[in-house]
């Protein structure tokens, strides 16, 4: 008996050309996968890479805001141990830079400190002024300018901090949506009118 040659081309009735015997799955044809990719493994590598890119951009966050609230804690905590053992005295601003501002004071018993780190809340500070100071006795690095608080940080840190994840926040969503899925209704809207 002989058999067909396997080099034999079958033709496809509805096309005139050969048919093409080899299975596919469903989702892909001989052309590639429905969705128009050339890799069947594609959008999976795609969604799954937008996906990890969206949590590196939420741990990223999360990290960031960890540290704003160190720098809120931190500066609590200056201001708690400079009111459990309080000095006070009238200091020299000896020069004030972007981030520090360096002040001499003395204290009650004769001794003159130049805090290396500068003094706590330095803003609107100007070199050659004078200002009064509180520090922690038991510390005399540690010195703010008398009537601040930690509460000054507040709004450094919560502005800074509202930025970033207004910026986050879209553009993890934007990288969390599946793509080609519809936009959100609002946005539809807005692409309408503009």
């Amino acid at each position: 008996m002989l058999s067909e040659p396997d080099s034999v081309d079958r033709l496809d009735p509805a096309v005139g050309r050969p048919a093409d015997t080899t299975d596919f799955p469903p989702s892909t044809s001989a052309n590639g996968p429905a969705d128009g990719t050339a890799d069947g493994a594609r959008p999976t590598r795609r969604r799954s890479g937008r996906r990890l890119a969206a949590a590196v951009l939420l741990a990223l966050g999360c990290v960031f805001t960890g540290l704003c609230l160190v720098i809120v804690f931190s500066s609590w905590w200056d201001d708690h141990s400079i009111d459990s053992h309080l000095g006070r005295s009238d200091a020299d601003v000896l020069s004030v830079s972007f981030n520090r501002a360096a002040v001499r004071f003395v204290t009650p018993d004769g001794t003159v400190y130049i805090p290396p780190n500068g003094i706590l809340y330095p803003s609107g500070l100007a070199a050659g002024e004078r200002v009064r100071v509180e520090y922690d006795t038991q510390s005399p690095d540690v010195v703010r300018v008398a009537g601040r608080d930690y509460r000054l940080a507040f709004l450094p840190v919560g502005s800074t901090l509202l930025i970033a994840w207004a910026v986050l926040v879209p553009l993890i969503w934007w990288l969390r949506r599946r793509p080609g899925a519809p936009l959100p209704r609002w946005h539809r809207s807005a692409a309408r009118r503009g």
